[in-house]
């Protein structure tokens, strides 16, 4: 949900700036936790494109594909045809970078508009996550060729590296090393892929076993399962 003078804060904005996209930030609230999402860029004076405020963000791990934290210019949208991707789980992750890769017009604010609720039902906290991991997947194979038309050579890689990182989280959420995803996973997706040597490990490693991969990042997690007692 949003803030309570979300809407006359984002008007002030969009009133001198008729922009594509307003850029904004969210309070992430999980039970009594909470913490924020906040931009790297965060001058509403300033009007960028949103190929360089992908690579800013990218660049500084602060590009978050949320849709919500962003305010669209409805004929921008329209115009470009850019809607979401119906019957698919985690859809932001499709339409967002499309969308700012679209967009000629991007302000970036320091505006905390939006609240990002985690609740026990919600698609990320259930038990069987594969069909997260699937869509997730699928959707990093349409992105790919996405971005291979982008022009700007340290924007492609800056996201064909983050496609690495949710290529992964994908395969790690979903538990996608047994025999059914097999048709699903290609594990030579990601060499080209990724351009950090943090990554570059993590592809490795995964290209070896993907079974292994997983395990290996579970055990990172949570560590070893404790072993019961006998009293």
């Amino acid at each position: 949900h949003i803030e309570v003078d979300a809407c006359s804060m984002l008007a002030s904005v969009v009133s001198s700036n008729p922009v594509d996209i307003v850029a904004c930030n969210a309070k992430r609230i999980e039970g009594n936790k909470v913490s924020f999402m906040q931009r790297c860029i965060n001058d509403d004076r300033r009007v960028i494109t949103g190929e360089e405020f992908l690579k800013t963000e990218l660049k500084f791990g602060t590009m978050y594909m949320a849709a919500p934290l962003n305010l669209y210019n409805r004929k921008f949208l329209q115009n470009n045809m850019l809607e979401f991707k119906v019957g698919i789980l985690h859809e932001d992750e499709q339409f967002t970078p499309r969308v700012l890769l679209k967009a000629k017009t991007v302000i970036s604010t320091n505006i905390v508009f939006y609240n990002y609720v985690i609740r026990d039902g919600s698609i990320t906290m259930r038990k069987d996550l594969s069909k997260n991991g699937v869509d997730i997947i699928k959707t990093c194979y349409e992105l790919s060729e996405v971005y291979e038309k982008v022009a700007d050579r340290e924007l492609r890689k800056l996201l064909n590296n983050h496609l690495v990182e949710t290529y992964l989280y994908g395969f790690y959420i979903g538990q996608l090393y047994t025999r059914e995803y097999h048709n699903v996973i290609k594990k030579d997706f990601l060499f080209k892929r990724a351009t950090t040597a943090r990554n570059r490990c993590k592809v490795f490693l995964f290209s070896v076993s993907p079974r292994l991969y997983y395990w290996v990042n579970r055990f990172a997690k949570e560590g070893l399962p404790k072993r019961k007692t006998r009293c």
